[in-house]
């Protein structure tokens, strides 16, 4: 979920989004949000264990709508990334 302003929008639209966490809390992570996150880590100054879930890939949204809606494409993670300016690091700082 890329916004509250989303969230409005699906929800006038009759979307259940409070039903499923993943409606609620699903969205590409930034560099700001890993930074701070590394910085509360090494704040901490204890020993820390991350398990990092994420998809390697994302529904490439221009060609599913090419399509006609009728065949899914996908896109690797580091392409989708790339189309964001506040996403450009992110790859770099979960490696």
């Amino acid at each position: 979920m890329p916004s509250k302003e989303a969230a409005s929008v699906l929800k006038i639209k009759g979307f259940k989004i409070d039903q499923c966490a993943y409606f609620q809390n699903d969205s590409l992570d930034s560099n700001d949000d890993l930074e701070v996150l590394f910085e509360f880590i090494e704040k901490r100054n204890k020993h820390t264990v991350i398990t990092a879930n994420f998809l390697t890939a994302n529904p490439n949204f221009q060609k599913i709508k090419e399509s006609n809606f009728r065949t899914y494409h996908y896109e690797f993670i580091e392409k989708t990334l790339k189309n964001y300016p506040s996403l450009e690091n992110v790859i770099s700082h979960i490696k």
